[in-house]
C-alpha cells in the first residue's frame, strides 16, 4: 500500500495531481476498478488516461481547472440531474 504525504520528488512540477493518482494506482489498473477523487486531482485529461488504462473515475470537477472543455464548464444542469454522455463526446 503506498499513501501520498504531499511531497515527492518524483511527482513534482506540471501534471503533478495526473502523477499522484496514476502513482498511487499503479498496481490496480487495467483492472476494470473505480476510484473516487477528491475535486483537487479530478480532471478531464485524468479521466481520459484513466478510461483508456480500463479504470473508473468519480469526483467533482472543478470549473476553473485548466484544461476543462468549454462545453463541459458552461453545461447547466437541472436539480438533481447527470450531466450523461460526456464520455462519448469528449473520451
Amino acid at each position: 500500500m503506498s499513501v501520498y504525504t504531499g511531497s515527492l520528488a518524483s511527482v513534482e512540477g506540471k501534471g503533478h495531481t495526473k502523477k499522484v493518482v496514476l502513482g498511487l494506482m499503479e498496481n490496480h489498473l487495467n483492472c476494470g476498478r473505480s476510484i473516487f477523487m477528491d475535486n483537487f486531482y479530478v480532471s478531464v485529461d485524468l479521466a481520459k488516461e484513466l478510461l483508456r488504462k480500463k479504470t473508473y473515475c468519480t469526483g467533482m470537477l472543478r470549473g476553473n481547472r485548466k484544461g476543462n472543455p468549454k462545453e463541459i464548464v458552461n453545461a447547466k444542469l437541472q436539480k438533481d440531474s447527470l450531466l450523461q454522455n460526456i464520455k462519448m463526446v469528449y473520451l
